[in-house]
């Protein structure tokens, strides 16, 4: 999903304008194994985790929140301590887009490990707001 929301961003956005920022430091090697095999200037684009992005700001940024899974396990992102202020993190670098590719049932599931209520009010903002796109990534080619 995130190679093909870049692949569309590139035709309104210079690539060392973007920005993915993910979690996880794996998530960002497989982006960017991806990015490479399908988008040509995929090394103008940044790559990085939320913890390294802190601080700077791109025109365009694309957030993947990776977690899918039925037990509604986000790890340190559910944690009350220091979830928020690292999905605020995410959320703020960006300077005129940001899109945010995670699984919304995961990320509202039920769970005693984690702050539930964050993500419900993200997830009403998104579907209010901003507008909540359903996607299935396997309609989705690369």
């Amino acid at each position: 999903m995130v190679v093909h929301l870049i692949t569309d961003l590139l035709e309104d956005v210079p690539a060392a304008e973007i920005g993915i920022i993910t979690p996880y430091a794996a998530q960002v090697r497989l982006l960017r194994r991806m990015l490479s095999e399908h988008v040509a200037v995929a090394s103008d684009i940044s790559v990085d985790t939320i913890d390294s992005f802190q601080g700077s700001e791109k025109t365009a940024i694309l957030i993947s929140l990776v977690r899918s899974n039925s037990d509604g396990d986000i790890g340190f992102l559910g944690r009350s301590e220091d979830g928020p202020r690292r999905l605020n993190v995410a959320l703020t670098r960006a300077q005129r887009y940001c899109a945010v590719v995670g699984d919304f049932h995961t990320l509202r599931y039920e769970n005693n490990d984690k702050c539930t209520d964050l993500y419900q009010d993200f997830y009403d903002y998104f579907d209010t707001v901003l507008g909540l796109n359903a996607v299935d990534p396997t309609f989705l080619s690369l």
